[in-house]
């Protein structure tokens, strides 16, 4: 699983990206008007709701989500192909860069902003981590701000592990049990800090990145020696 991947792609940084994503999720939706930041098919069941409440304001705050989500994939390919000029490695981290310099925007804007303008930068973030970020190891895939295919491929995995006696598969199952633990203890960590720091707590998210860049920098140091 270590060997011959990039720092992105190995299971330490994996983790930390479904953490961060659990985070923003639970963030966007405690502390920021009921809205995920990051799970667009339950900003699409939200709006159906909305709408059937006459609750205009809330459907209003999910459309600007589900659009900045939108545009946020548009933005992230765009720099792929100019800023990153189409170098995988040096394309991620001006996605990191971009995202740690929204998400510290946000803590900064106050419980008086009106959460239409916060939380389209939440899910503009979320949209440049899950386009950017989607490889782990040598050849799995997974989504990296959301747990629907994740949970897919766990239950499948287990599926050959367990069944068909597949070794594997069940190793597979585990990575990605992992990562859905990770993005589960991320939500419960936000759930906690929302009654201490408020819209702070997105900031979590930044010391993650923080750990990122410096673990790697670790790495880097070791294999010069």
């Amino acid at each position: 699983m270590r060997q011959n991947v990039n720092f992105t792609e190995r299971m330490e940084f994996v983790i930390t990206m479904m953490a961060s994503a659990g985070i923003m999720d639970a963030y966007s939706y405690i502390q920021r008007g009921q809205v995920f930041a990051t799970g667009q098919t339950g900003n699409f069941t939200l709006m159906a709701i909305r709408i059937v409440q006459n609750n205009w304001m809330g459907f209003l705050y999910t459309v600007l989500a589900v659009v900045a989500f939108w545009i946020g994939i548009f933005i992230c390919w765009h720099v792929f192909y100019t800023i990153g000029k189409e170098n995988d490695r040096r394309w991620k981290k001006i996605v990191l860069v971009i995202e740690f310099i929204l998400l510290a925007i946000v803590g900064f804007l106050p419980d008086t902003i009106p959460d239409f303008f916060v939380n389209p930068i939440i899910s503009l973030a979320a949209a440049f981590q899950f386009c950017a970020f989607r490889k782990m190891g040598t050849s799995d895939t997974y989504a990296s701000v959301f747990c629907t295919g994740n949970m897919r491929t766990c239950a499948e995995s287990y599926y050959l592990g367990l069944i068909k006696k597949d070794r594997e598969a069940l190793r597979k199952a585990n990575r990605f049990s992992l990562i859905l633990i990770s993005f589960f203890i991320g939500a419960v960590l936000t759930a906690i800090l929302c009654h201490f720091i408020q819209e702070k707590t997105i900031w979590a998210v930044n010391l993650l990145f923080i750990f990122l860049y410096c673990y790697s920098g670790t790495l880097n140091f070791r294999r010069r020696r």
